[in-house]
């Protein structure tokens, strides 16, 4: 994911999470928002800290968010190869702890962003090219 789509999935959350934007700057890249944070400061999708702010703020929609570490056993036929790689599920529940959502990843960050927009009915298939 390159920093452009980044800033529009954090952008994203934000807009999901209710914030709005008070102040811009002239390009409107890094706008202050009703929380006190620029946007550039609120990296939901790179930071565990930021995802914890959202995954608060989610539990007060009635979204509950998960993350559970596991490690994925990858067997390569072509080169007689394999490997484990460490990887997240992340899911989205509601209230009757259906899901909503769900996706593993090698980043928890990123997928948890993906769950809570998917969860509130965002479109998210513009940032789903790195992991299908």
């Amino acid at each position: 994911m390159d920093l452009e789509q980044k800033r529009q999935l954090n952008a994203r959350v934000c807009e999901a999470l209710g914030y709005e934007i008070i102040s811009g700057e002239v390009d409107n890249v890094n706008p202050l928002y009703n929380n006190g944070h620029r946007l550039k400061e609120m990296d939901f999708s790179g930071s565990w800290a930021w995802m914890g702010v959202m995954v608060e703020k989610a539990f007060e929609k009635e979204i509950y968010i998960s993350v559970e570490p596991f490690r994925s056993f990858t067997l390569d036929y072509k080169n007689s190869n394999s490997y484990y790689t460490n990887e997240y599920r992340v899911q989205a529940r509601n209230e009757r702890s259906v899901v909503l959502s769900s996706l593993e990843d090698e980043n928890p960050t990123f997928a948890a962003c993906i769950v809570f927009l998917d969860a509130q009915g965002m479109d998210i298939t513009q940032y789903l090219g790195e992991v299908i």
